[in-house]
């Protein structure tokens, strides 16, 4: 069940798909959660083409977790060889010490529960990296970077009875067969699987090659049914040794990053749906998915001032989600000399070192002390600074959990050097807590009696109350309807015990599998029928209205009122034949 490199993969390959860096000394509760320590970086040297092999865990003596890895670095002539000669790796906390063997590898068996950390000590390396919530039994293969005093997570697959979880970069990616390939593992998604970036709800459509995801699911065959998959991002790049100066980004760096930029439109061509223009330096694409707010897309001209949401591809373009008019400029068609053809410019190298970076989320794998603070927000490392600003809440108030908005500046390995730190309404004073959670995970266990029961979800601890509701296929249902083994969807608020307190659970779905409720973002493609037996074609799905269907929203007030290019959310139950027939639409534009 765990994730492999293949022999014909590069190694530059491998070190693309780099999900985060981490040094000794971080905090708990993220299985990417940075640490810091001071230590002499090796040597530099070539790096080795040949990505190495994970060692096969030991059987299990006990009722522990197993964790196999592979040590990759840039060694010297005899590739991995050179960086793994004398490397031991330590399972804190447990006086389990293993000498990585001449293929990288290590293993450990019967580690304990809870939070792991894994520290990398040899001549010139000292550097560490956290595994957070370790499950009994669970199964868990990694592979790890190590240069000198930082270490970074290139792949992480976790096998366990409650769900099975891989890390990675996104690779063969089919949006017809909905498939695609996570560390090295064939994923298979359903009109069911949850797509989140953040608290944002995405589509298959939003999906690329090369972003950075996370994958929850349970095993079927050789792939992952997935349930869930959350973006994280783009590739960060593993940092290279001192001395050896940080490379000037080239063009491509940061493929599938999202991107936001402003200014005024230059070099337009094309016909619409399809245009490419320029915007601030970037080359920007659109397509029939892409909304235009304040404008149509027949109305964009040389000039207009728009902000472009998009993501970026591998030629450093921008494929625009959403083209805004600022204020001010006219919604309607200006009479002007047909443009010259212009061929599409040359993209300009994507954001890399020094870019502008704004992330918001939930603060995990906490370090360090006042002023400098380390954490993640949304998979992307930060750091704090004497100068970095603090609003509605402290630098002392920071904790795991808390929600927060970060703006700063994008380094050489990929941390943001926050220049502001921001609390989310509803978060304030010296202690905050998480206001409100969510996530998706399958019920293992379910004792007490209603409304007062304690459930396992995801191997979190959820309470109910009598103020929780139990909802299914869109209705409303009593708490004898919960059973082991159903995807349950929870939302509530979190304790100091890291308990949940429901205020809802959606039954997603039962343990044969069946569909209940659906919900996702995209944009209308087509339109056809009428209010009481209409037909919608939105982010690559079809959509079923009838008379029962609600509208919200002032663009989608009724039936009549959607257009192809408008952007939706929709929720309903998904059908046999893969269509959702919508019980609510509203307007996302």
């Amino acid at each position: 069940m765990f994730a492999s490199f293949t022999r014909h993969s590069s190694l530059a390959a491998v070190v693309a798909i780099a999900l985060t860096t981490v040094a000794c000394g971080g905090g708990k509760g993220n299985p990417l959660a940075p640490s810091t320590t001071a230590a002499t970086p090796p040597p530099t040297a070539t790096t080795s083409t040949t990505p190495p092999t994970t060692t096969p865990a030991p059987p299990s003596t006990g009722q522990g977790a197993s964790i196999t890895g592979s040590v990759m670095g840039i060694g010297g002539g005899s590739g991995i060889r050179a960086q793994a000669s004398g490397l031991s790796v330590q399972l804190v906390g447990t006086g389990q010490v293993k000498t990585v063997d001449d293929r990288g590898g290590f293993a450990f068996d019967d580690v304990p529960s809870g939070d792991a950390q894994l520290r990398f000590t040899g001549s010139g390396t000292d550097a560490a990296v956290a595994i957070g919530g370790v499950a009994s039994q669970e199964r868990i293969s990694m592979t790890v970077s190590v240069t000198g005093s930082t270490a970074v997570v290139v792949s992480l697959s976790r096998d366990s009875a409650q769900e099975l979880r891989v890390t990675g970069i996104v690779d063969n990616l089919d949006r017809v067969g909905l498939s695609l390939t996570v560390a090295g593992r064939r994923v298979q998604a359903t009109g069911a699987t949850k797509i989140e970036e953040g608290s944002v709800h995405r589509t298959f459509a939003d999906l690329s090659n090369g972003l950075r995801v996370e994958v929850k699911g349970q095993p079927q065959n050789d792939a992952v049914l997935a349930t869930q998959i959350e973006i994280l991002g783009g590739a960060a790049t593993v940092p290279t040794p001192s001395p050896t100066p940080t490379p000037t980004p080239t063009p491509g760096t940061g493929v599938g990053t999202q991107v936001n930029v402003r200014g005024s439109v230059s070099a337009i061509s094309g016909s619409c749906p399809s245009l490419s223009f320029n915007v601030a330096g970037s080359a920007i694409r659109t397509s029939a998915p892409t909304s235009f707010v304040k404008l149509t897309c027949a109305d964009l001209r040389a000039g207009d001032t728009v902000e472009v949401e998009g993501v970026r591809d591998s030629s450093g373009a921008i494929n625009a989600t959403k083209v805004q008019a600022e204020d001010g400029v006219a919604t309607g068609p200006t009479p002007t000399p047909t443009p010259i053809p212009t061929p599409t410019p040359t993209p300009t190298p994507a954001p890399g070192v020094g870019a502008q970076v704004n992330v918001r989320g939930a603060v995990v794998g906490l370090g360090g002390g006042c002023p400098a603070l380390t954490f993640s927000v949304a998979g992307t490392a930060v750091r704090t600074t004497a100068s970095t600003s603090f609003l509605k809440l402290t630098c002392a108030a920071v904790a795991n959990g808390t929600t927060v908005e970060v703006e700063g500046i994008r380094e050489a390995n990929g941390t943001v050097v926050a220049s502001k730190v921001q609390a989310e309404d509803g978060v304030t004073g010296t202690n905050p807590v998480v206001t409100e959670v969510e996530f998706l995970g399958n019920l293992t266990a379910m004792s007490g009696s209603a409304p007062s029961l304690t459930l396992t979800v995801a191997g979190r601890t959820v309470k109910t109350t009598g103020a929780t509701v139990v909802r299914r296929s869109g209705n409303e249902v009593g708490f004898s309807t919960l059973r082991t083994g159903q995807a349950i969807e929870v939302k509530g608020t979190s304790a100091a015990d890291g308990s949940i307190t429901a205020t809802r659970l959606t039954i997603e779905s039962d343990p044969t599998g069946a569909v209940s409720e659906v919900e996702f973002v995209g944009s209308i493609t087509a339109v056809s029928g009428s209010a009481a037996n209409g037909r919608l074609t939105v982010g690559g799905r079809t959509v079923t209205v009838t008379a029962a269907t609600e509208y919200r929203g002032k663009a989608a007030s009724a039936f009549a009122a959607l257009k192809t290019g408008m952007r939706i959310e929709v929720k309903g139950v998904s059908q046999s034949d893969g269509s959702v027939l919508a019980t609510r639409i509203d307007d996302e534009d």
